[in-house]
């Protein structure tokens, strides 16, 4: 008896063995070989966050003529048209569609190829609920070129929730107050006067953009561009940062101009450089008795908050302050 079980566990034993070496020999590629993967190279033509697409599309473009059409209907600001040749390559573009504020994202992470087809892996980023963000309309988008294939294209979508790692706040420097955005744990929150956190608002009006800075604003004729945390402006020649606030802006004119009443403010860039243009006037007697309303501008830079230039008429120094009746 004894010895029918040992010769029965020396089977089984044995058996074990060679059915665990043929299940190993499968995996190695024999019965349930996985199919190869290979990264593909890309390369990025444009990503940003106002594409002018508002709705959510995930496009592969093969052609040049089609190629013509997107790009044509992307760009906010006009370029040239990026050189794809499409002997060789092929276009994917990721619209993620219009939201109605800042902190959203979209970008194609890895491209890669099975003996079948291609494989598209895209993340989407949206901010958390009452996180800080900018209050303007934006279409996030990335559009990438790689090389050509008629293989079956699948796209693999991760969205994540973006916990806000940066905060808008008014910091004073050296008694300037400049815009910036700064993090949690930043190590400049040590060496800087920060006051109350702020909510800069920017909306959309027709072709222009409007910053709503407390009751000050400033009216941007230019395009304006989001990366999430940096407010940048744009046109056909530049693209720059804006760091300071219309509320330094406006302080930077009255202190020029004492007694002048502000009425209008605008963003512009101004050899390559953001710059705040404050229209003011007062009212004055010219020689001391002909009543006048005198204008002026003064230019503040939107990088660092410094007065730039005040523009006012070559005989302003004729006319004398209105008198106030108490």
């Amino acid at each position: 008896m004894k010895a029918t079980l040992a010769i029965l566990m020396a089977v089984f034993v044995v058996t074990s063995v060679f059915a665990t070496a043929a299940y190993a020999d499968r995996g190695r590629g024999k019965g349930l070989q996985l199919e190869d993967r290979e990264d593909i190279n890309f390369q990025t033509i444009e990503k940003g966050f106002t594409s002018g697409w508002k709705t959510r599309d995930y496009l592969i473009i093969k052609d040049s003529n089609t190629w013509n059409t997107i790009w044509n209907k992307v760009k906010v600001v006009p370029t040239a048209l990026p050189s794809v040749d499409f002997s060789d390559e092929m276009v994917i573009a990721v619209f993620m569609g219009e939201k109605n504020t800042g902190g959203f994202e979209i970008k194609i992470k890895k491209i890669i190829e099975t003996e079948t087809k291609i494989i598209v892996e895209v993340k989407e980023e949206i901010p958390e609920p009452d996180s800080p963000v900018l209050q303007v309309l934006t279409q996030p988008f990335h559009i990438v070129k790689t090389k050509f294939s008629n293989k079956t294209i699948e796209f693999v979508t991760e969205t994540e929730m973006e916990k806000p790692r940066a905060i808008p706040v008014i910091v004073k420097i050296d008694g300037k107050k400049i815009f910036k955005v700064v993090t949690e744990i930043d190590d400049e929150i040590e060496t800087i006067n920060l006051t109350i956190p702020v909510r800069i608002v920017i909306k959309q009006r027709g072709d222009e953009f409007v910053i709503f800075d407390g009751n000050i604003t400033a009216t941007i004729n230019v395009s304006v561009e989001l990366d999430g945390k940096k407010l940048f402006i744009t046109d056909n020649k530049s693209k720059v940062q804006v760091k300071v606030l219309p509320s330094t802006a406006s302080e930077r004119a009255r202190e020029a101009l004492l007694s002048h009443k502000i009425k209008n403010i605008t963003l512009e860039i101004v050899d390559k450089k953001p710059v705040y243009i404050v229209v003011s006037e007062q009212d004055g007697r010219l020689l001391g008795f002909i009543p006048i309303k005198l204008k002026a501008k003064t230019h503040v830079s939107g990088e660092t908050g410094n007065l730039v230039l005040v523009l006012k008429p070559w005989w302003s120094f004729l006319v004398l302050p209105a008198q106030t009746n108490n």
